[in-house]
């Protein structure tokens, strides 16, 4: 049997069976923009089934195939209604960049990424506190809660955001500062505690004694107390007759220490009598007691018995109206009696009152002056404390529009946030010009007042009254009595 001529149509009938059974090997492949469409439709079915994550996958795989925007969108609001609101709110910041979204679109965006729920994205930096003194304790106040420990202390990963922190020591004063912790960077603070004044009682049993610290005169002895700032001070006694006691006292902050300054035991050098320049009054001559009757001429004056003569009186008073100066204060040696200053050449007492009463007006002029300072000065610093109001509600709303734009892109803008510091730092300027500014003007109206204070009044003036003054010419050199009452 010859099989040559079924051979032919045999063959051909086993290629139209596998072409037959295998319609893919005849079919044209589709293009990307055809693939994704259909993902695309897939999903929209999974999505309209609340099959989200299916649904997200397909929405992803078409994007990526075709990167046509409303693909991104079905996959942001598969995210959303899947409860994958960080995803979904990455896609809609990918699809308000995209250059082809109708700004329309980008509004709804931008909507739907204001109504998620977001987590707010954890940004972390770091931290480090230097105390003096050294070991000092500290509390942390911040975000997450309140960390307490001593100095030095660093820590990593903590919360951006501001913080809050208080130093304390023994004998030193207490220091609250409020620090700024930006993410990714190292915030270094020193914090350097001011001292505690200390006080040092200088005791000693002999009085009058002149206490002086550091060449400062504070007191005299038997007990002096004053308050010092800590560290070493040159404590100094100088008694009356000439010996001193000296000591370097080293204060404690914040302590209280005792002295007592005796001067050693020795005698104090006697003083020298210096003699009178003033001679010795001439001795009187006698009187005798009684006068009898002139003897007989030729014949002795009479005696009494025994041959002792007859007893003397005391000289005679002197006649009234004779000035005392004439009898009490004698010739001196050298010819020269004391004498008064005549009228012509003592200070006139009109004089006296009207220089009293030009320095009763300097004074008054010049408090004046004073206190109208401190006024304009205290004006001044109302004008720095509402200019730093001002500067702090710009500051809020700088700050407002850095939060509200990085909560959009999730992104850090340098320029918003040079904003918000510039702005807290003008602020704080203008607090501290203020606080600088109401302390002055208290300072100057307390000296215009201290001038009025010290100013003699009319009544004062009215009752002022002067005695001459007289000057010794001679005698004990150098002494003079001059008053005004």
């Amino acid at each position: 049997m010859n099989m040559s001529g079924c051979r032919f149509p045999l063959v051909l009938s086993v290629l139209l069976l596998l072409t037959a059974g295998s319609p893919a090997l005849l079919a044209k492949p589709l293009s990307p923009q055809k693939q994704a469409e259909r993902l695309s439709q897939e999903g929209l079915a999974l999505f309209r089934e609340r099959q989200f994550p299916e649904a997200v996958s397909r929405f992803a795989a078409a994007y990526a195939l075709d990167p046509y925007w409303r693909y991104l969108w079905n996959q942001a609001r598969a995210q959303e209604e899947g409860g994958q609101a960080e995803e979904a709110a990455a896609s809609y910041r990918e699809l308000m960049r995209h250059p082809k979204v109708p700004l329309k679109d980008k509004f709804k965006a931008s909507e739907r990424l204001a109504g998620l729920q977001l987590t707010p994205q954890r940004q972390t930096g770091d931290l480090e506190i230097a105390c003096l003194p050294e070991a000092a304790a500290f509390e942390l106040r911040g975000p997450e809660g309140t960390v307490q420990g001593r100095c030095p202390w660093k820590q990593e990963g903590l919360v951006v955001g501001s913080y809050q922190v208080r130093v304390e020591a023994p004998g030193y004063m207490p220091e609250s500062r409020a620090i700024l912790l930006v993410a990714g960077q190292l915030t270094s603070e020193q914090v350097r505690l001011s001292p505690l004044p200390g006080r040092l009682l200088i005791t000693a049993t002999q009085p009058g004694g002149q206490v002086t610290v550091g060449g400062v005169a504070v007191g005299t002895t038997p007990q002096v107390e004053v308050e010092l700032p800590a560290g070493e001070h040159e404590v100094q006694v100088i008694y009356p007759w000439g010996v001193q006691v000296a000591q370097r006292i080293d204060l404690p902050p914040g302590g209280r220490l005792s002295w007592q300054a005796d001067p050693p035991p020795v005698a104090p050098a006697p003083v020298p009598l210096q003699p009178s320049s003033w001679p010795a009054p001439a001795a009187p001559a006698p009187v005798a007691a009684s006068l009898p009757s002139p003897p007989p001429d030729g014949e002795p004056a009479s005696s009494a018995p025994g041959g002792e003569p007859t007893a003397l009186l005391p000289p005679p008073l002197p006649p009234a109206g004779t000035p005392a100066a004439t009898a009490l204060l004698p010739e001196q040696a050298d010819g020269h009696m004391p004498t008064v200053t005549p009228p012509s050449s003592r200070p006139s007492p009109d004089e006296d009152l009207r220089q009293l009463r030009r320095e009763r007006s300097s004074k008054k002029a010049w408090g004046t002056f004073w206190v109208i300072t401190g006024l304009l000065v205290g004006g001044g610093a109302g004008v720095a404390y509402y200019l730093a109001l001002q500067e702090h509600e710009a500051s809020l709303e700088h700050h407002e529009a850095y939060e509200w734009n990085r909560s959009f892109t999730n992104d850090v803008i340098q320029a918003d946030w040079d904003r918000v510091v510039a702005t807290d730092e003008r602020y704080r300027y203008l607090m501290y010009g203020t606080y600088g500014a109401i302390g002055l003007s208290a300072l100057l109206v307390g000296v215009g007042i201290t001038q009025f204070a010290i100013m003699p009044s009319e009544d004062e003036l009215s009752k002022i009254s002067f005695f001459p003054s007289i000057v010794w010419d001679g005698g004990m050199q150098g002494l003079s009595c001059t008053g005004r009452f």
